[in-house]
């Protein structure tokens, strides 16, 4: 319990520096940890609003990984990727989801960082800490005095395109099972390749200058 009350402390605490900047935020939260978290934004007397009950705007929200999709914020807060992961069989997709809902800030607060966004499958370096400024495609861990680690950075295109560590090829991993899954579900098989010539074509259209 005092893991889980400390990650949830963390969390607001962190999306209300962000709030306090005028950034609109999401707290991107799995049920198992909805409770807690809801619990410290009552103990900390914070005005936040649910994306369950239809109601977003500037300051805090509270979403859930099913619901984030298609939501844009200017910060997120994505709390226990592990257990968003392990909630759904949809998990890894649903955790890609809720980790591109971001315009410009990124944080990941939680027990143990799961093997996709660490460095590398082995790596036990999630520990205690609280974030700082710095882009999530660096994979550093910020060191303090909690069993909760916090990872924290301004997300930009440039920082995961040029970045060549491992963290980075992660979030291409879960980026293609995502277009993978989409493509499976919505198009017959004979065509997959003639889709993904496509897409290819229209992103090169996109980054022309």
């Amino acid at each position: 319990m005092e893991d889980e009350d400390e990650r949830a402390s963390t969390a607001v605490r962190v999306a209300m520096d962000h709030a306090s900047h005028g950034r609109s935020v999401a707290i991107i939260c799995p049920a198992a940890g909805r409770e807690d978290l809801e619990r410290q934004l009552t103990v900390r007397d914070v005005v936040w609003r649910a994306a369950s009950a239809g109601d977003l705007g500037p300051g805090v929200n509270v979403v859930s990984p099913q619901e984030s999709k298609g939501l844009e914020f200017d910060a997120v807060v994505v709390l226990e990727p592990d257990d968003i992961i392990a909630e759904d069989e949809r998990g890894h997709r649903l955790l890609y989801v809720a980790l591109t809902r971001t315009t410009r800030y990124l944080d990941i607060v939680c027990v143990r960082l799961p093997a996709e966004l660490t460095d590398s499958p082995h790596d036990e370096r999630a520990r205690p800490g609280s974030g700082a400024a710095k882009p999530p495609s660096s994979g550093q861990d910020l060191a303090g005095e909690s069993g909760v680690s916090a990872v924290a950075g301004q997300k930009t295109t440039s920082d995961t395109q040029q970045s060549a560590r491992p963290v980075s090829r992660r979030f291409v991993d879960l980026g293609a099972e995502e277009v993978v899954a989409l493509l499976k579900e919505t198009v017959a098989p004979n065509l997959w390749q003639a889709v993904l010539d496509r897409a290819g074509e229209l992103l090169d259209q996109e980054s022309a200058p």
